[in-house]
């Protein structure tokens, strides 16, 4: 409890009158140097009790009674809108003429209705002043509510309310300006204007769809040159893209066991066709030679259609140029002594001034494709020239490469060219597809990698 002043002495009294003045100047300094509402409303909930003791404080904002709301309680530091007390404050700040109008007034108990003045020793002490915090307009800003046991002294009301001039003024200075209100509303409106132009531009702007897909120039209409038969080959007489006549030895095979089978058929001929003469010329006089003619001669023609056979195969083992051309295959060395089966590829034969392109599209990347529809081939050792065709064909299903990617392929031909590309040169494709939304362009893969994870 207070000392009663006229116990004190003047000194007393006058340096009793300077610690509160060097209190208020302190609390003056805090208040301002709060950078939020928050932590003003902690300032002055908490602090204020080194001016002047009380047991509970509470902070109301808003610029009328019936709009003030808890802020800031004493001793908490947040207030939960949900507790009891803070329901109860808020009933009560809200009742009309529960809070007196002037500045600095006290709460009349008795004339608060007959539950809140049961509630009231529930919830707060017996001497409750109310300190309204005005601008410099008079306008309200908010209430200070502080409570308890010991009447509120003169002097403690003088400093007070100069302290709460200096909470008012720290308050408006965080309270938002209409201008900032104006600008506020202004950048809100631009997101808002942003977000509506951005999905108005998602659904109505069409874009091209395009892909991405390995590609390689290969030869148009090339003629395969198989494995004429099973074996091994012995020699290969041309050098990978060499120019070659019709007519021109490409390879041979190992003829060495052909030549013995081939010698083996002709002397197995031979002796079939002594025994068929011999017979003939015995059945002129023996009719038992006669019968075993039929017989003989079989066997001769049959001798006969192997020696023919082994001599079409050992006519083969040297395989030819069957028109003018450029032989695309590996490196020799890959090829001589390596066994072949009937019809394997061994090389090509090729037009240099007809190519095509080949594109590998994998399955993720493939779009909606039609035919004609434009490519551009950014080749890997010139991509700042980029190559234009057109696609001709692409495959219905789905293939996997020797990567091991599924993907499906597609041959474009190029337009007019003063000089094609070479055949072998290796780039990147990409091939436009149908006009789409904006939205459907972006959003296409981050979809259909979501609905793989998720198994839609």
């Amino acid at each position: 409890m207070s000392e009663p002043a006229a116990t004190l002495t003047p000194e007393q009294i006058q340096a009793r009158q300077l610690s509160g003045l060097a209190r208020l100047v302190e609390l003056g300094k805090a208040a301002r140097e709060a950078e939020d509402v928050a932590r003003l409303g902690f300032v002055i909930a908490n602090d204020t009790h080194r001016l002047c003791p009380y047991r509970q404080a509470v902070l109301l904002l808003g610029p009328d009674d019936r709009s003030l709301r808890v802020q800031t309680v004493s001793g908490l530091p947040d207030a939960d809108r949900h507790a009891p007390f803070i329901v109860w404050m808020q009933r009560l700040a809200r009742r009309k003429q529960a809070i007196p109008a002037d500045k600095l007034a006290m709460l009349d108990l008795q004339a608060m209705p007959e539950r809140i003045r049961a509630e009231w020793s529930e919830w707060l002490p017996t001497e409750c002043l109310s300190v309204r915090l005005l601008d410099l307009e008079g306008r309200q800003l908010g209430v200070l509510l502080l409570a308890r046991d010991d009447v509120w002294s003169p002097a403690e009301q003088t400093l007070l309310a100069e302290l709460a001039d200096t909470y008012a003024h720290a308050l408006a200075a965080l309270q938002p300006t209409r201008k900032g209100l104006v600008r506020r509303g202004l950048k809100q409106a631009l997101a808002v204007t942003i977000v509506v132009a951005l999905v108005f531009a998602l659904v109505t702007v069409r874009v091209t769809q395009s892909a991405l897909g390995e590609a390689e120039v290969i030869a148009a209409d090339a003629v395969l040159v198989r494995a004429p038969l099973n074996g091994v080959i012995d020699e290969v007489a041309v050098r990978p893209n060499q120019s070659v006549a019709a007519g021109e030895l490409l390879f041979t095979l190992d003829a060495t066991e052909l030549r013995n089978e081939t010698e083996l058929a002709r002397h197995a001929a031979a002796v079939a066709e002594a025994e068929y003469r011999q017979a003939a010329q015995s059945a002129l006089f023996d009719t038992r030679s006669k019968s075993r003619l039929a017989v003989l001669q079989g066997r001769l023609e049959q001798r006969l259609a192997e020696l023919r056979y082994r001599e079409t195969l050992l006519s083969r083992v040297e395989v030819r140029a069957s028109r003018r051309g450029v032989t695309v295959f590996g490196r020799v060395s890959d090829w001589q002594g390596k066994a072949v089966s009937l019809g394997e590829k061994v090389m090509q034969l090729a037009d240099p001034r007809r190519v095509e392109l080949e594109v590998l599209m994998p399955v993720d990347e493939a779009v909606t494709l039609r035919r004609g529809a434009p490519v551009r081939l950014f080749l890997n050792i010139d991509p700042q020239n980029p190559l234009d065709a057109t696609v001709q064909y692409a495959s219905y299903r789905a293939e996997p490469t020797a990567e091991g990617v599924t993907a499906y392929r597609m041959k474009a031909v190029f337009g007019a060219l003063d000089q094609p590309p070479r055949i072998g040169l290796k780039g990147t494709a990409k091939v436009s597809g149908e006009e789409v939304a904006l939205g459907y362009f972006l959003f296409r893969r981050p979809f259909a990698t979501a609905r793989r994870w998720l198994g839609l």
